[in-house]
């Protein structure tokens, strides 16, 4: 079955690069606008040089604010945007095995 037409993307998500649709789809794809949080203490994690990119892109398209928390320069990301369609379209390409190029979301922090 083809899914690809079945969600259709706004002008905004279609501006976006890869990469940011897919870090909107996987992190924020089941928030609700202005009240899910994604946190990075940045102690042992942080996300990845590319998904830091597109988190970068998401927040300068206005579609996530974000906010410094800690003394590890730890950051809370909130989504403006309604992610949930994008979310959706997501996990129909991977449910259909459209999972593209790999995106390695989170990378450890070494002492």
């Amino acid at each position: 079955m083809e899914n690809k037409n079945i969600i259709q993307l706004s002008k905004e998500e279609m501006s976006l690069s890869e990469d940011a649709r897919r870090v909107g789809a996987a992190w924020f794809g089941m928030m609700a606008p202005k009240e899910g949080q994604l946190v990075f203490s940045m102690e042992r994690n942080r996300p990845t040089k590319r998904a830091q990119a597109a988190l970068d892109e998401l927040l300068t398209a206005g579609m996530i604010s974000c906010e410094s928390f800690n003394k590890y320069g730890g950051i809370i990301y909130r989504p403006i945007w309604d992610f949930r369609k994008l979310g959706t379209k997501y996990m129909l390409a991977v449910l259909n095995g459209e999972t593209g190029d790999p995106l390695s979301l989170i990378e450890p922090i070494n002492p």
